[in-house]
């Protein structure tokens, strides 16, 4: 009987050390990174006064998003084994175990997880400038502002060979600017002045998106990149007084757009207008000239005006001149290739 219980308590220990079957966890095999950024230059506008006054204002702003997922498709883990000893020891019935050897399984870490990265900048400037000036008969007003957007990002995506890695990305960029100026010299007697201003603007707003797949390994970039500048002038010049008396005034004013990437929507306008009256006696010279354009990426135009009155002791003369130019290059608010 004695015997019979020691193999009983033999077989016991025997079942309660058994191992079940054992299996690792497979740690990461998926990984996903997403970002969204963006960046607004603060809105710059300046504003001078005289006789004249010129004034100009611009806003800048740049962004995206970025999307990366990995999948590594297998086993990350896998299982090792290593013996260890079990001392001999009494078991609960008061029967005494040889010592034993059993085997302890172990996790080992033998493929590379899946990696998602990415990362991506935004960044805008502006900058607006104004001056207006009397220099005794003659006025001046001058008007530019400029401001500059990129942004950009780069996505990877790695992971074991069999499984599809993915990078997905857009960016954006755009900016704004307007101007205007206006310089006078009026308010001489019989109504004699002379006056010009001109106007300009544009805007831009382009994005870039991309896309990587492949097994194992997926990589993205994108950057976009854009400026916008505009200026205006204006100048005018009276001689109210004496036998002869004249005028002149010339205005002109230019918007460039210049984009890193395909214009998705861009637009440029801008005008101006000259006028003058002299008088002497009689006589009477005056004309007015302007300009006007729209467009896609590019546009100027100038305009300029004069008049001259010789009054002799029996005679006048009159001289009059004047010319106005406007263009305007680039597709308006159309797609363009890169």
């Amino acid at each position: 009987m004695k015997k019979f219980m020691m193999i009983l308590s033999v077989l016991a220990m025997v079942t309660f050390i058994a191992m079940p079957a054992f299996a690792c966890d497979e740690g990461p095999r998926s990984a996903n990174f997403n970002s969204q950024f963006q960046a607004y230059s603060e809105d710059a506008s300046q504003y001078s006064y005289g006789n004249e006054y010129a004034n100009s204002s611009v806003s800048g702003y740049a962004g995206g998003t970025l999307d990366v997922h990995a999948n590594a498709d297998g086993q990350h883990w896998e299982v090792t084994w290593e013996n260890e000893w079990v001392p001999g020891h009494y078991t609960r019935w008061g029967s005494w175990v040889e010592g034993y050897e059993i085997r302890i399984p172990h996790c080992e870490l033998v493929d590379n997880p899946a990696i998602a990265d990415g990362q991506g900048k935004a960044y805008s400037e502006s900058h607006a400038y104004t001056s207006a000036t009397d220099h005794g008969m003659s006025s001046e007003a001058h008007a530019s502002a400029i401001t500059e957007s990129n942004a950009w990002t780069e996505g990877v995506a790695t992971g074991l060979q069999g499984g599809l890695e993915t990078v997905d990305s857009t960016v954006w960029a755009g900016g704004s600017l307007y101007q205007n100026n206006y310089a006078a010299e009026v308010g001489y007697n019989n109504g004699q002045g002379v006056w010009g201003f001109n106007e300009s603007g544009g805007s831009f707003y382009a994005e870039d998106t991309g896309y990587d797949s492949g097994s194992g390994f997926a990589h993205d970039y994108n950057h976009i990149s854009g400026k916008v500048k505009t200026a205006g002038n204006t100048l005018v010049t009276i001689d109210p007084y004496g036998y002869h008396r004249s005028f002149s005034a010339m205005t002109d004013n230019m918007v460039n757009i210049d984009v890193s990437r395909g214009l998705q929507n861009a637009g440029v306008h801008g005008n101006g207008q000259i006028n003058g009256l002299s008088q002497n006696g009689a006589t009477f010279a005056g004309g007015r000239a302007f300009f006007g354009y729209s467009g896609g990426t590019y546009g100027a135009g100038d305009a300029n005006l004069s008049a001259d009155i010789y009054t002799g002791q029996h005679s006048s003369s009159v001289e009059i001149n004047g010319h106005a130019y406007s263009t305007s290059t680039g597709t308006y608010s159309a797609s363009q290739p890169e």
